[in-house]
C-alpha cells in the first residue's frame, strides 16, 4: 500500500483512500484515545500496583494502586509539558538507570551463580538441530 499511496500519513492515508476522510479522521482519534492512552494507563496500574504493595507496608496505607498510577501520569505529563530538552533528559536518565540495573543483575549472576555448563555439552550437534 505504500508504494499504491506515497505520502506521509501512514494509517490515515491508506482509510481515507479506502473509505474516505470520515472513517480516517475517526481512526485517528480512536488511535490517539485507545492506541495511546490505554498502554500508558497500563503501564501506570502496573506501576502503581508493583509499588502500592511496598508503601502499604505502613509508610502509606491509604494509597491505592489508581491513585499512584495517576500521579505517576501527572508527573510524567509535567515532565514532558516543561520542555523538550528536559524529557529528553528524562528519558535518558531513566534509560541509562534500567541499562545500569540490567548490567548489575547480569554480573551479579555471573559473579555468583554456581551454574554449570553441563546440559549444553553435546547440544550443537547436526542431528540435534535438525531432530525436530
Amino acid at each position: 500500500l505504500g508504494a499504491m499511496f506515497p505520502a506521509s500519513g501512514g494509517d490515515y492515508v491508506f482509510l481515507r483512500e479506502s473509505f474516505g476522510k470520515r472513517i480516517a479522521f475517526l481512526s485517528g482519534w480512536i488511535s490517539l484515545l485507545v492506541g495511546f492512552s490505554a498502554p500508558i494507563a497500563a503501564i501506570a496500574i502496573a506501576f502503581g500496583n508493583y509499588v502500592s504493595g511496598s508503601l502499604t507496608a505502613g509508610l502509606l496505607p491509604l494509597v491505592t494502586p489508581t491513585v499512584l498510577a495517576v500521579i505517576i501520569i501527572i508527573i510524567f505529563t509535567c515532565v514532558h509539558a516543561q520542555d523538550l530538552i528536559f524529557g529528553v533528559r528524562t528519558h535518558v536518565f531513566f534509560t541509562i538507570g534500567k541499562i545500569i540495573i540490567i548490567m548489575l543483575l547480569i554480573t551479579v549472576g555471573l559473579t555468583y551463580g554456581n551454574g554449570t555448563f553441563e546440559h549444553f555439552k553435546g547440544s550443537l550437534k547436526m542431528s540435534d538441530i535438525f531432530s525436530g
